[in-house]
């Protein structure tokens, strides 16, 4: 009894916290932000961010974040927090608001508020919004919005402040102050013209204005200024933060920080790699910047910096390829490589002219990319990459398609046919439209011995029985003819077809094709995914999956960022392609990157075609005694990190069995103990909060 309570608390000890993965999706990466500039806003220990046109939150300091709102051509501008209330400014729809953490969003524009708002402020009840040349006021968090000031026609604001009754706006032409005079609001002139006035803070008595040439300060409300830090930089100065006695800077070269009023200036730019600062926030202690390449956290003040961007991507995923071990992701910002699942992405495009891909394939070791600029070839997973396109006569690539030991590459200028892994191309347009109409034919489909393609303008399906050497219009009887062939899948004999309208099923090889039940999925649609029985479609709206050849269809989005605004559907799909690998979906997004989610979660059956488990459990092994080897059982009931580990009677441990990432269901795994004396053990599984141990007997 003694040694067994030894053991348990040395099992005690050594248990750590390990995050359950619930039934959703989940972000992949790749983590990287390039060329869009980050905005904060932060309600107590809750962050936000803005990122091109979506917007992310972290509840643990920025060392994690998750998308709440993704939408396609939606740029969200700025920030401005009242209590509960987050509200956000838009190009294109306006000012919205959340009042729960960001979970949901709604527009608030009542009254005469533009779709363009540039910036916000708020101060007590008072909630201002500018547009490029007008001034709007809500006292009643965003209910109603009325113009309070209009004759900044000839003028762009660039920022506003706030202070007691005055507004101060910043315009590409000077500064101006407003004076809330009862219900009229009276423009004074400032001293600061001829500048761009990108930045404005208020300390006490003094006012800071960020210009694109230095800093300057008013004592006076804006009537005189004086050009303050002769150590700085001719730059753009783009943001300004207090934080107690200390004024930092965010400008086109780092952050700098003063501590006696802006009369003296410091550089603080250790570990940031862009010094192009357009935002800095503060939120307990922490101080965050946002540069062309992300979110930066600074722990001490700005003295030193470091990356913040896990869970945040703004690439365009338009292509996913892989086998069952391996992941391909071509973005618009390059290709990027993974062996586990997505878990780390590692970007392997080096040298490439172009890093916008297009499409991507794999035959059998060889990678191919399809770029703007040329076709690729890899026979190294990645590692080199060489041009196989010299004999196309245009070298802009719209799909690639594997079919066998043929590749297909579509171009521009037609289709071309490789036999032989790239090394030599043949042209393969025999049946197919003549130029300009054949770019549009560039969705595939192999089933079978059977190459289906698709086109748009109008929406026709092609089809060859020779591995792409010749084509045969098979028509479009029953699609709606402007829609457009977005892609083209099979589940068992039937043909299915996503358009700009729909979704379409052919039971006849695609001599006709039925508009199958399409709602809530009838807008956008751009990918189709097969497993088994189960279709998946990705569009405007997310993922939906029918397992009834389209009859009905399921939402299967939990975890997915909302993907729409007051049921306004954006006018290209969030999901641009599915891909199937392994036991997970992966979805490439318009926007925020690769996610994945276990197949098993989404369909009910584990790999192995069971149904799954309820609960969590651990099974005794067999044989139990053992010599020398034996088998773990266990069943969980969702995707999990898995550790099953052996210890000794003394609570030391002698082996690990298995400890990774595995999918709901049943699972058993063979351990040889060889190497260990006769005796005691135990075993002990976790997976997230669930752990059970249980004991095993080595006889020699």
């Amino acid at each position: 009894m003694k040694y067994y309570k030894r053991f348990l608390l040395s099992i005690l000890l050594q248990l750590f916290s390990i995050s359950l993965l619930y039934a959703q999706w989940v972000p992949t990466g790749p983590s990287s932000i390039n060329y869009t500039l980050p905005t904060f806003a932060a309600s107590g220990s809750n962050l936000y961010a803005a990122v091109g046109d979506a917007i992310f939150y972290s509840t643990n300091g920025g060392t994690n974040w998750r998308a709440v709102l993704a939408i396609p051509g939606l740029i969200f501008t700025s920030f401005a927090v009242s209590g509960t209330n987050i509200f956000s400014g838009t190009a294109g729809a306006g000012i919205i608001l959340s009042t729960d953490n960001g979970e949901n969003w709604s527009t608030v524009n009542n009254g005469e508020v533009p779709s363009l708002i540039k910036e916000l402020a708020i101060s007590d009840t008072n909630l201002f919004a500018a547009s490029s040349n007008r001034i709007y006021l809500s006292i009643n968090n965003g209910t109603y919005w009325n113009e309070v000031y209009s004759d900044l026609t000839d003028k762009i604001i660039n920022t506003l402040a706030v202070c007691d009754t005055n507004l101060f706006v910043g315009t590409n032409y000077g500064l101006y102050r407003f004076v809330n005079n009862e219900t009229i609001w009276n423009k004074f002139d400032s001293s600061l013209i001829n500048k761009s006035v990108n930045a404005l803070v208020i300390s006490d008595a003094n006012l800071f204005a960020g210009t694109d040439s230095s800093i300057y300060l008013s004592s006076n409300n804006g009537e005189s200024w004086l050009s303050i830090g002769d150590d700085l930089p001719s730059a753009n100065f783009h943001t300004l933060l207090l934080s107690g006695m200390q004024i930092f800077a965010g400008s086109d070269s780092g952050v700098f920080v003063s501590t006696n009023n802006g009369k003296s200036w410091t550089e603080q730019n250790n570990g940031l790699t862009n010094l192009t600062v357009h935002s800095l926030m503060l939120s307990e202690n922490n101080l965050f910047a946002g540069t062309l390449d992300g979110i930066f956290i600074s722990t001490n003040n700005g003295v030193n910096w470091s990356s913040s961007n896990t869970g945040i991507s703004n690439s365009v995923v338009n292509a996913i390829s892989g086998t069952d071990t391996e992941i391909l992701a071509g973005t618009n910002r390059g290709v990027f490589y993974s062996i586990d699942a997505a878990t780390n992405l590692a970007r392997i495009d080096s040298g490439f002219s172009s890093s916008l891909i297009t499409s991507l394939a794999i035959s059998g070791t060889d990678f191919f990319a399809g770029t703007h600029d040329g076709l690729l070839r890899s026979t190294d997973s990645g590692t080199h990459w060489k041009r196989v396109d010299s004999s196309f006569s245009n070298s802009s690539i719209t799909s690639l398609t594997i079919s066998g030991t043929v590749i297909l590459a579509a171009t521009y200028d037609g289709l071309y046919r490789s036999t032989n892994n790239g090394t030599t191309w043949e042209q393969a347009n025999s049946g197919l439209p003549s130029v300009p109409y054949y770019p549009r034919a560039i969705n595939y489909s192999v089933v079978g011995s059977k190459i289906f393609a698709g086109s748009s303008s109008p929406a026709t399906i092609f089809l060859s029985t020779d591995n792409g050497s010749s084509w045969t219009d098979i028509g479009n009887e029953g699609i709606e003819p402007l829609s457009g062939i977005s892609s083209i899948a099979s589940v068992n004999a039937n043909l299915f077809a996503t358009t700009y309208y729909g979704i379409y099923i052919s039971t006849n090889n695609g001599s006709s094709w039925t508009a199958v039940n399409v709602d809530p999925t009838s807008l956008v649609n751009s990918s189709l995914a097969v497993s088994g029985t189960n279709l998946f479609v990705g569009n405007a709206k997310g993922v939906f999956m029918s397992s009834n050849y389209g009859q009905t269809w399921e939402d299967i989005n939990a975890g997915f960022p909302k993907f729409s605004l007051n049921n306004i559907v954006p006018a290209s799909s969030n999901i641009r392609t599915l891909f199937i690998s392994g036991i997970n979906l992966f979805a490439g997004t318009n926007g925020i990157g690769v996610w994945r989610r276990a197949l098993s979660e989404i369909t009910g059956v584990n790999e192995n075609g069971d149904e799954l488990p309820k609960k969590y459990a651990l099974e005794q092994n067999y044989p139990n005694p053992f010599n020398p080897s034996t088998t773990f059982s266990f069943s969980i009931s969702s995707e999990s990190f898995i550790s099953l580990k052996v210890f000794d009677i003394l609570g030391s441990e002698v082996a690990t069995i298995i400890s990774q990432e595995m999918p709901a269901g049943k699972h058993s795994h063979q351990w040889n103990a060889s190497s260990l004396s006769s005796g005691v053990y135990f075993y002990r599984l976790q997976a997230g909060s669930f752990i059970e141990t249980k004991k095993l007997v080595l006889l020699r």
